[in-house]
């Protein structure tokens, strides 16, 4: 996940293959970032085509 400045330059990455090797994160459907600075992150895997998944924050 990228966070750009109004004027398109990149503020933030967050993620990528490289820091979550096994995680399978392949298809952001959605997101929503919380209060607390947390983001929520809805990962569509296919219909399992990939695997089923992580299914908890661990």
């Amino acid at each position: 996940m990228v966070r750009l400045s109004p004027a398109g330059d990149v503020v933030e990455q967050l993620g990528g293959e490289a820091m979550f090797p096994r995680v399978g994160l392949d298809w952001f459907s959605g997101f929503d970032l919380l209060a607390d600075g947390n983001i929520v992150v809805a990962n569509w895997l296919g219909h399992d085509a990939w695997g089923p998944g992580r299914t908890s924050s661990s």
